[in-house]
């Protein structure tokens, strides 16, 4: 699978991975250790919450030129992953459902 840039945040129990191709992963850090049991889609509210807090903390600190960008010449029918890309920024920005348009 190729690489793909992440951001993380945690709080109390919980630990919220968003890779930028598309896909959410919500972890009970205490609970699972290994973090095998994704909760994202389990737990929509919670996981909103922290993608929302992760945006809002990336948006204060986070330079706009070291945030993960489209490649324009990205061609979607040599895509290697195993799921499409998804732009959870623009969705979020947008006022849409980050969660439920995850993969």
């Amino acid at each position: 699978m190729p690489l793909t840039p992440h951001s993380a945040i945690r709080e109390g129990d919980y630990k919220l991975i968003l890779d930028w191709h598309g896909r959410l992963k919500l972890f009970n850090i205490v609970e699972d250790r290994s973090e095998t049991n994704n909760l994202a889609k389990q737990m929509p509210d919670k996981t909103k919450e922290l993608f929302e807090k992760l945006m809002s903390w990336l948006d204060s600190n986070v330079k706009k030129t070291y945030w993960s960008k489209l490649n324009p010449d990205y061609n979607g029918l040599k895509e290697s992953h195993d799921v499409p890309f998804v732009n959870l920024e623009e969705i979020y920005r947008n006022g849409g459902d980050v969660v439920a348009n995850s993969n």
